[in-house]
């Protein structure tokens, strides 16, 4: 999982800790000098984990002072539930009126998509992320004019 910082530049470390019944343990304590940014994070689920945990991580700037913190909350039985998502963009078909994302694709006009479902996203080989849809449907297009 790819954790993207904000400010880059002003933080001090990122502590990641894993919250599990009334234990907290720390996973990893990294410093500025130590992150990417994205940085890439990853934790292995070992057996004797509980079935849900949380994985906490806090970033604190140059000074120690503590800042944002946000949570993954993990469900070995499902897989991981992300809470606290933010919409960035459209990704396919018109923007919808008063919407004030951005619709940098453009697929309605470029491509005649007018949106689709099944959305599903990988990492690729080159670190970058890849996006495939499924359901696809064309846009509407104004075929017929009519003038009196």
């Amino acid at each position: 999982m790819d954790v993207q910082f904000q400010h880059f530049d002003q933080l001090g470390k990122l502590l990641v800790t894993k919250i599990s019944g009334n234990t907290t343990d720390v996973v990893s304590e990294l410093t500025i000098s130590e992150l990417t940014n994205p940085y890439s994070f990853s934790y292995e689920v070992d057996t004797d984990d509980h079935e849900t945990f949380i994985m906490s991580f806090e970033v604190s700037d140059t000074k120690g002072d503590s800042g944002i913190s946000d949570n993954l909350y993990v469900d070995t039985r499902v897989g991981l539930l992300t809470t606290f998502t933010k919409r960035l963009a459209r990704m396919t078909g018109a923007s919808m009126s008063g919407e004030l994302f951005p619709n940098p694709n453009q697929t309605h006009t470029n491509y005649n998509v007018g949106g689709t479902d099944l959305g599903i996203f990988w990492e690729m080989a080159n670190g970058s992320t890849g996006s495939f849809y499924g359901d696809t449907y064309v846009a509407w297009k104004k075929l017929l004019s009519f003038t009196a």
